[in-house]
């Protein structure tokens, strides 16, 4: 699913009207449609607050909709008078003339009204602006967004909640807080903001009536990763393959106080279906290390090269800490690889094998490997000298530009996790705080060093990985309140089993 701008989603629209012959009203009515199967008809009263462009014609259609299966609806209309753009004029008169009850808000006064409509309300209608906004909210409208907010049970917004920013993500001046945003055709790309994550609510993306093919040609390069593009990622085991064919992986990682990092790993990885796991630690936990992960072999620091040299994956970082031991630890495996001189190796930097790097990503170029970055934000803005609200506000374009800039996969974590290769970016709509917690981010690379040692390409053992993770997360809290690594891991493969039967299934068809 495609990641669009306001300009770009502009331009969807122009084509289906003029190219297609698709009347702008009919596209009004699409969208209502479209809001209506997400509105819970059980609840009996509703209030639309609408302004004068075509997002208030969406709500005012919605409106009508509602009427006709009897629910009791108030109209709002943010104008003095019954004028807007023709589609919401025309819908706001049928409204009028199916007798139901329109109110136009043009100063304070009106408000009165207002307050005790939403408090009555079951579920309140936020068709106030769309996808033009530029400019702050002020005035009368700012009013109503703060009344709405302070008093709606529950708020679904048209297209983008009314106040945000639908490219940059950014409250103007104020902005409504959703329980749900209906959008249209294709993700915004303001929603991927740190500041717009808590106005929007629950967000669904919805076609209001124009054929996927012309929406395919949206020229953007930026992704929402979708559950059947995973599914058809995850290899398929063969009868006769041997664990040489799964992978040869190779985790560095743990230091004292610090041996579950490598523990965590090495079993996502196990879990994930690699071939053969190889584990290598500080000295002085290696014992610890291999009573707890059977499964993998352990080879001592002193004979990393070796190791390197039967790896086709490498995963080096996590708990390993942020020193001097590191960083020449990390120099000596780069320069095997480069001596070695295989481009089908991955290597993975994750955790202290990205804090190592601050003011040296240098040491990143002319590998001869293909690169993954796991940072968090904190990690990310030593890689680039940003301060983590610089990020957080352009986290697509920053990503894809350090990504582009030393030709590697960068998996930026967080909410909505980014995943870029500099050309192109994807977005994980999995995962939410209940996996929060300490030892994520190794089991997140275990399983992504596990995918790519069983040839995945590093774009696409990313995306597979960062969704299957926070997938099995988003399962696991819905019967708890926080989730923990252990738990994500024992899922693994029953995820990825489930996913090759649905996928099998898919093409039975």
């Amino acid at each position: 699913m495609k990641i669009a701008t306001a300009k770009q989603i502009r331009e969807l629209e122009r084509r289906a009207i003029q190219e297609l012959g698709i009347p702008s009203i009919l596209l009004m009515e699409q969208a209502a449609m479209q809001v209506l199967k997400h509105v819970d008809l059980s609840m009996s009263y509703f209030v639309v607050v609408a302004g004068r462009g075509n997002n208030g014609g969406d709500g005012l259609a919605l409106a009508r909709k509602l009427r006709v299966l009897g629910k009791d609806v108030d109209i709002y209309y943010l104008c003095a008078d019954a004028s807007g753009s023709a589609e919401a004029v025309m819908n706001l008169n049928i409204c009028k003339n199916m007798g139901i009850n329109t109110y136009f808000l043009h100063e304070e006064a009106d408000l009165w009204d207002l307050r005790e409509a939403i408090n009555d309300a079951d579920v309140v209608i936020d068709a106030i602006f769309g996808i033009g906004l530029s400019r702050p909210v002020k005035g009368i409208h700012a009013d109503v967004i703060e009344i709405i907010n302070e008093m709606s049970r529950c708020t679904i917004s048209i297209d983008v909640p009314s106040g945000i920013h639908a490219d940059s993500g950014e409250i103007l001046g104020t902005a409504i807080r959703a329980t749900k945003t209906v959008t249209f055709f294709c993700y915004k790309k303001g929603f991927l903001n740190y500041c717009s994550v808590e106005y929007c609510g629950d967000i669904a993306v919805e076609n209001a009536g124009i054929h996927q093919e012309l929406i395919n040609q949206v020229g953007s390069a930026e992704y929402l990763i979708r559950h059947e593009t995973v599914t058809g990622l995850i290899p398929r085991r063969s009868r006769t393959g041997y664990k040489g064919d799964y992978g040869k992986v190779l985790i560095v990682a743990g230091s004292p106080g610090y041996t579950g990092a490598n523990k965590i790993a090495s079993e996502a990885c196990i879990a994930s279906g690699a071939g053969l796991v190889t584990v290598s630690s500080d000295p002085r936990v290696m014992e610890l290390i291999s009573d707890h992960v059977r499964e993998a072999m352990t080879v001592h620091p002193d004979c990393i090269e070796e190791a390197v040299a039967g790896s086709n994956v490498i995963a080096f970082g996590p708990g390993m800490g942020n020193n001097e031991d590191t960083m020449l630890l990390l120099i000596r495996i780069i320069k095997k690889l480069r001596a070695e001189g295989k481009s089908d190796t991955v290597l993975i930097l994750d955790a202290d094998g990205l804090n190592v790097l601050e003011g040296q990503t240098d040491l990143l170029e002319n590998i001869g490997v293909r690169i993954i970055l796991t940072p968090h934000f904190g990690e990310m803005a030593r890689l680039t000298g940003l301060s983590i609200e610089e990020i957080k506000k352009n986290r697509m374009d920053i990503c894809k530009k350090f990504a582009r800039r030393h030709h590697v996969t960068v998996v930026l974590k967080g909410h909505n996790t980014i995943i870029s290769d500099g050309v192109t970016c994807f977005v994980n709509p999995t995962g939410s705080s209940a996996i929060a917690s300490g030892g994520m981010g190794d089991c997140l690379t275990g399983l992504m060093a596990g995918l790519a040692g069983q040839r995945l390409a590093p774009i696409e053992a990313a995306i597979a990985a960062a969704y299957i993770h926070g997938r099995i997360g988003d399962e696991l809290a819905k019967s708890r309140y926080a989730v923990t690594a252990s738990e994500i891991i024992a899922k693994i493969p029953f995820e990825l089993k489930r996913m090759v039967q649905e996928e099998g299934a898919s093409e039975d068809r």
